[in-house]
C-alpha cells in the first residue's frame, strides 16, 4: 500500500520539478518575443507560469489569436512568448508552440539599454540579465552550449530553431595575439586588405565569435572594436584557426615602429598582450614559445622563423621590346621582400645579338636596401637585337626565391621603328680627306636608303652644278618595302678634257621615290691620265674604223649599261675567337636579270677558320636580281672556337649564273682573343683591371666595352670593295662616258676618208 502511495506522489509532484529554460531574447524588435526551451525527456504543463522584467509581471497564457491552445510544451522543443497583440507571425512561419503573455507587452516592454528577464512557477525559474551591447540591429541574443549568451549571427534570430551560436565558445581567454604587421610596405592605414593588421589566434577546442572585442595599444585612448568591416568573412574564429583584424583606415588606433604594444580586451578584461621595439618595413612580428621575433608575415598561417632566410628580387622595367635608337631607356629596381636589412649589389650586361658584351652596369654596390631602390638609364645603342640582364652578387642571407635574382630581357633598337615614310641620305663621298676629286675620276659615296610603304623602285645618283649634270646617272632599282638599305654605289665624273667646265663646288645629289637629297663637295682639276688614255684609246678606235667596216665600229662602240659591282658593307675589323659577325654582301646588278651564289670563309693559308672541320660552302646563299636591282645579303659567319688570335682573310666567293669562274672578294680580317668578362664586388669601384677593353661612360656605374680592338688602325668602312665584270684598264672604264664625243670625231674621219 505505501509503494502505491509513493508511486502515485511521484506523478503528482514530478511535474513541479520540470524546468524550462530562456533560450533567445528579441528586444531591439518592435515585434519582441522570449524563446523557451524544454531540455528534459518529459513534456512541461506552463500554467501558472509567470514571466517578468524589472518592472512588470504578466501570466503566460493562450494567444487570443490561435484556436484550440495548448500550454504544454513538449520534450526537447521549443516555445514562442508573445504580446497578444504580436504581428510576428506575418513575417515568420513556424510550427513551434505560440503562446503569450497577458497583455500587449512582455512585462513592461523589454528595454533596449539592458534589462531582467525572469520566468518562474513558484518552484523554479531561470533568469538573464543583458546589457543592451549585443542583440542590436535586429538581432537576438541566444544562449550557448556553456550556458552563456551572446549575439546572434542572422538579423531576426533562430525562433523555433537551434541557436546559431549554440556551438560558439564564450571562453576569451583562449585568444591569443600570435603576430602583427605594424610597418607595411604601403601606406599604413590603407583600407583592407592592405595596411596594418593584428593576427588572433584560437587555441579553444570551439569556434569563438570575436566581434565585440577591442584591441588597444599603448594608449588607452587608441580603440580598434573588432566589427564585420575589420575582419574579411565573419568574425568567427574556429578552432586552432587565424584570423586577421585590418586597421582599415582606423585614425586613432595606429600602430608605431619605434615601439608599441597591442592589447587585447573583452570589455575591461585584458585577455592578452604582445609588445615590440625596432619595426622593419614589410616585415612582422610573430609570437613563438622562446618569445617574438621579427619574420616574414605568414597572415592566416602557422609563424615562421627567419633562421637567416630572405628574398631579394630584381624587377627590370622596359616599356616595350622595341626602340628607335633616339628613345631607348630601362629601369632597374632591387627589391627586399623580406629578410633583415643588408647590402647588397647588383651589376648588369647589354649583349649584341651575337653574344658580345656591350655594356655592363653596376647600379647598386654595397647598398643599403629598405624596400626598393632604383636606377634608370638611356643608353645610346646601336641598331640591332640584344640581350639586358641584371643579378645579385654575394648576397649574405638565404634567398629563399631564386627566380627573382637573375633577370633576363631581349629588346631590339630599330632607327626607323613605325617609320612608313621613305628616307634618304648621303652618309659619305669617298673622295679623300680634303673632299676634292678630278674631273674624269670615279669614286664611290655610302648612302642609307629606308624604303617605307611605297611602290616605286627606281634609285638615281649623279653630280650636278646649277643643274647641269656633270656625270652619268647611276641607276638602282630596289624592291622590298620597310627595309633599309646601307649601299655603296658608285658615279663617274665626266672627264672635262677641254676644260670647257671650271673646277670647284658640285653637288651629289640622290633622287628616289619623290624624295632628293644633295652633298656637296669640289672638283680639282682635269686628270691628265684620263684626257691620255682617252686619246689612246680613240687612235686606236680610228685605226680598227680603216681596217672594218661601219659595222665595227658599233662594235668597238662601249656601251653605257650598267655595270655589275661587288661591295662589302661595313666588315669588321676584328672579331673574337669563338664570336659571331655579321657579314654583308652588296650586289648591285646589271641590265639584266641574273642569278648570283654567294659563299664566305675565313681562311689562313690552305685551312678554314670558319667552317667547324666542315666544308667551306657551308654558308652558301643563292640571289637572284632583275635588271639594275640592288641587294644586300647577309650572313652570320661564326669564328671557330680556339682560333688563336691574329691576322686572318675573309674571302666571299660569288658564282654568277652562266659563268665556271667566281669573282673573289677578299679582306684582312683580326680574330682577337675572346674576353671572359666577370664583375668581382672589389673590382665595382671604377677600375675593373681585368677588363681592359672597356670605357666608363658619364654615369660611374656604367661601363662599356669596344665593339672592337685592331692590331692597326681601323679600316674605312666607308670605302667598301668593288670588283667589275670588264678588266679593261683605267682608261676603258672612262671612255662609255665620251661616247658622243668619240662617234663625233669617228664621223669626220670617214668624211675625210671619202674625200
Amino acid at each position: 500500500m505505501r509503494l502505491k502511495i509513493f508511486l502515485i506522489f511521484m506523478i503528482l509532484v514530478a511535474p513541479s520539478f520540470a524546468f524550462v529554460e530562456l533560450n533567445e531574447i528579441m528586444f531591439s524588435s518592435s515585434q519582441e518575443w522570449v524563446e523557451l526551451y524544454n531540455p528534459s525527456t518529459n513534456p512541461i504543463n506552463l500554467t501558472g507560469w509567470e514571466i517578468s522584467d524589472a518592472k512588470s509581471i504578466d501570466q503566460i497564457t493562450c494567444c487570443g489569436f490561435i484556436n484550440n491552445c495548448s500550454l504544454i510544451l513538449e520534450p526537447e522543443s521549443y516555445a514562442i512568448i508573445t504580446p497578444q497583440n504580436t504581428e510576428l507571425y506575418n513575417s515568420i512561419n513556424t510550427t513551434v508552440l505560440q503562446i503569450c503573455v497577458d497583455g500587449n507587452s512582455i512585462g513592461n516592454g523589454l528595454g533596449d539599454k539592458g534589462d531582467t528577464l525572469t520566468i518562474y512557477n513558484g518552484t523554479y525559474n531561470d533568469s538573464v540579465i543583458y546589457d543592451g551591447t549585443q542583440g542590436k540591429d535586429g538581432t537576438t541574443i541566444e544562449k550557448r552550449s556553456d550556458h552563456t549568451f551572446g549575439e546572434s549571427l542572422s538579423v531576426n534570430g533562430t525562433p523555433g530553431e537551434k541557436n546559431s551560436i549554440w556551438e560558439l565558445s564564450a571562453e576569451y581567454s583562449f585568444l591569443q595575439i600570435s603576430e602583427i604587421l605594424p610597418n607595411p610596405f604601403n601606406e599604413d592605414d590603407l583600407q583592407k586588405p592592405e595596411g596594418e593588421w593584428i593576427e588572433l589566434y584560437n587555441n579553444a577546442s570551439q569556434t569563438i565569435n570575436v566581434k565585440g572585442l577591442i584591441l588597444k595599444d599603448q594608449d588607452d585612448t587608441h580603440k580598434l572594436i573588432i566589427a564585420d568591416n575589420k575582419v574579411e568573412g565573419d568574425t568567427l574564429m574556429c578552432s586552432h584557426c587565424y584570423k586577421l583584424i585590418y586597421r582599415d583606415g582606423d585614425t586613432d588606433f595606429s600602430l608605431n615602429s619605434g615601439f608599441d604594444e597591442v592589447r587585447l580586451f573583452y570589455e575591461d578584461k585584458l585577455l592578452d598582450a604582445l609588445s615590440y621595439s625596432g619595426a622593419v618595413e614589410g616585415m612582422s612580428f610573430s609570437r613563438f614559445e622562446d618569445g617574438v621575433f621579427l619574420t616574414k608575415p605568414t597572415p592566416q598561417e602557422q609563424n615562421i622563423k627567419l633562421n637567416n632566410k630572405c628574398d631579394f628580387g630584381l624587377n627590370l622595367n622596359l616599356e616595350k621590346s622595341i626602340f628607335t635608337d633616339q628613345e631607348f631607356s630601362f629601369q632597374i629596381m632591387a627589391t627586399r621582400e623580406f629578410g633583415d636589412l643588408q647590402n647588397i649589389t647588383a651589376v648588369g650586361a647589354i649583349s649584341d645579338f651575337f653574344g658580345k658584351t656591350i655594356k655592363i652596369y653596376a647600379p647598386f654596390k654595397q647598398q643599403k636596401i629598405t624596400t626598393s631602390i632604383k636606377k634608370n638609364y638611356s643608353p645610346k645603342m646601336q641598331e640591332g637585337i640584344y640581350q639586358i640582364q641584371f643579378w645579385f652578387e654575394n648576397l649574405t642571407c638565404e634567398d629563399q626565391n631564386m627566380l627573382n635574382n637573375n633577370i633576363t630581357k631581349m629588346f631590339a633598337i630599330n632607327p626607323l621603328y613605325n617609320q612608313i615614310n621613305s628616307s634618304l641620305e648621303i652618309i659619305a663621298i669617298n673622295v679623300g680627306s680634303d673632299h676634292r676629286v678630278k674631273w674624269g675620276e670615279q669614286f664611290t659615296t655610302k648612302v642609307e636608303i629606308y624604303k617605307g610603304d611605297e611602290t616605286k623602285t627606281s634609285v638615281q645618283l649623279w653630280v650636278e652644278r646649277n643643274g647641269t649634270k656633270l656625270s652619268e646617272i647611276t641607276h638602282v632599282n630596289i624592291k622590298d618595302k620597310y627595309k633599309n638599305y646601307p649601299l655603296i654605289l658608285p658615279i663617274q665624273l665626266i672627264p672635262n678634257c677641254n676644260e670647257n667646265i671650271d673646277s670647284g663646288k658640285a653637288e651629289l645629289v640622290l633622287n628616289a621615290f619623290n624624295i632628293t637629297t644633295k652633298k656637296e663637295f669640289t672638283i680639282s682639276d682635269v686628270d691628265p691620265d684620263v684626257c691620255k688614255d682617252l686619246l689612246t684609246y680613240i687612235k686606236n678606235a680610228k685605226k680598227n674604223l680603216t681596217a672594218s667596216s661601219e659595222e665595227s665600229i658599233k662594235t668597238s662602240a662601249i656601251s653605257t649599261t650598267q655595270k655589275l659591282t661587288y661591295n662589302l658593307i661595313d666588315l669588321p675589323a676584328s672579331v673574337e675567337s669563338g664570336n659571331v659577325f655579321r657579314l654583308k654582301v652588296q650586289i648591285l646588278n646589271e641590265d639584266k636579270e641574273n642569278s648570283f651564289t654567294i659563299s664566305p670563309y675565313i681562311y689562313r693559308g690552305s685551312k678554314c677558320y670558319s667552317c667547324d672541320g666542315g666544308d667551306r660552302d657551308s654558308l652558301v646563299k643563292k640571289v637572284s636580281l632583275g635588271s639594275k636591282e640592288v641587294k644586300i645579303t647577309e650572313f652570320l659567319v661564326k669564328i671557330d672556337e680556339g682560333v688563336i688570335p691574329g691576322a686572318y682573310k675573309l674571302k666571299v666567293k660569288i658564282l654568277k649564273t652562266g659563268r665556271k669562274t667566281t669573282t673573289d672578294l677578299t679582306e684582312d680580317i683580326y680574330i682577337i682573343k675572346k674576353e671572359e668578362i666577370k664583375i668581382e664586388p672589389q673590382t665595382l669601384n671604377l677600375s675593373i683591371s681585368t677588363l681592359s677593353n672597356v670605357l666608363p661612360e658619364t654615369n660611374e656605374d656604367l661601363y662599356e666595352t669596344n665593339s672592337f680592338q685592331e692590331p692597326s688602325n681601323s679600316r674605312n668602312h666607308l670605302t667598301g670593295m668593288i670588283v667589275y665584270e670588264s678588266s679593261s684598264i683605267k682608261a676603258q672604264k672612262m671612255i662609255p662616258y665620251f661616247l658622243v664625243l668619240t662617234l663625233t670625231i669617228l664621223s669626220l674621219i670617214i668624211l675625210f676618208n671619202r674625200k
